[in-house]
């Protein structure tokens, strides 16, 4: 009895972010258990650790971020906001989760579309398996993206918390569905982003690349043509792999790359494929350069020694 009032107390003083934390991580190891039962190949111990180290670095990154620009948003909704709201009305609040799901489809859209926007993204998919920590790992680098997209919500009148909390509840909802455990749920496939819909999304089989972009509805994706169904067995990660399976490695080598192509790049119009340009066009494209400039380099080297 004293040991329920304790844990009960315990419970008590937690944060919403250290509850919400808590229960993710028994949802892990209930996936993890799941997953031993029925011998399925769920988990990775050191790739499930590498997911939960990024996501950690993430987390801590968004808060701070958070922290930066709640003030902001604040004197934009409470001095320059175009449109007067009942903040208390529940249409109001369906309309703004609505918006928000829209123009998340939107930002998700275009950091596959653009290349600049996919060397943060990208971390995300990098993972060979699919699993709860599979959605920790986000990189620390979304944040500096995805803000412009953020801030025209309380432009438009609607209250920074209010945002914040919507924010939070469609980001809980996308972690819980990168799972295999769950399989098609007939209807609600054509409502919501399920796991089956969301496997798609992580998939690097050729009819599965740059589909389901959604985040809890899937109307955009079947509106805007990038809807795909889960027809064939799931080939998880990106198509060009990681040199190094490490931490540090899989953040901040995609901009390093990226960067280092940018700065030996030999013309404009080069430089601005690099980073506007589409992912697949703009990934090759850096080869090339980083494979010119080695062998330009050979020829000087070996050219004056032989």
């Amino acid at each position: 009895m004293n040991f329920i009032q304790g844990a009960l107390t315990w419970a008590n003083a937690l944060s919403v972010e250290h509850t919400l934390i808590l229960i993710f991580g028994i949802f892990i190891f209930c996936e993890w258990l799941a997953g031993r039962l029925a011998k399925l190949s769920l988990h990775n111990l050191n790739d499930s650790l590498r997911n939960m180290a990024i996501g950690a670095i993430s987390f801590t990154c968004d808060f701070l971020f958070t922290i930066l620009t709640l003030p902001l948003w604040m004197y934009m909704f409470h001095h320059i906001r175009f449109f007067e709201f009942d903040q208390g009305s529940v249409w109001m609040f369906v309309v703004l989760f609505v918006l928000l799901d829209f123009s998340e489809y939107w930002f998700h859209r275009l950091s596959h579309e653009i290349n600049l926007l996919w060397q943060a993204h990208v971390v995300h998919h990098q993972s060979r398996f699919f699993n709860l920590t599979v959605g920790l790992r986000t990189s620390l680098f979304v944040p500096l993206f995805s803000i412009f997209f953020y801030s025209l919500f309380p432009l438009l009148g609607f209250d920074p918390e209010k945002v914040m909390l919507v924010i939070l509840l469609q980001g809980v909802y996308q972690l819980l569905i990168h799972t295999k455990l769950v399989g098609k749920l007939g209807l609600l496939e054509y409502m919501i982003v399920t796991p089956s819909a969301h496997r798609v999304h992580h998939g690097k089989n050729e009819i599965y690349i740059d589909k389901n972009y959604g985040k809890f509805l899937i109307l955009w994706d079947r509106l805007f043509g990038t809807y795909q169904a889960e027809t064939e067995p799931v080939e998880f990660g990106i198509t060009r792999p990681l040199e190094k399976e490490d931490v540090m490695h899989a953040v901040f080598s995609p901009f390093k790359n990226l960067f280092i192509a940018f700065r030996r790049a030999q013309s404009k119009a080069i430089r601005k494929t690099l980073l506007f340009g589409n992912p697949a066009v703009a990934g090759k494209l850096q080869e090339k350069v980083m494979k010119k400039q080695y062998v330009y380099l050979g020829r000087r080297i070996f050219g004056r020694l032989f």
